[in-house]
């Protein structure tokens, strides 16, 4: 979805806005299912002091 490259050959991920780009890690690192366990893990920590 954020990787298609325009018929001009521009990479459209240069054209989202710096909030957005500054958030793309976290994005990318939860479609790998990388940030659910870790934000599980910190649940378990806060609710179990």
């Amino acid at each position: 979805m954020l990787r298609h490259a325009d018929p001009d050959g521009v990479d459209e991920r240069v054209r989202l806005s710096p909030d957005l780009q500054r958030h793309l890690p976290w994005l990318a690192a939860a479609h790998d299912g990388l940030v659910e366990p870790a934000v599980e893990r910190h649940a378990e920590h806060v609710v179990g002091g």
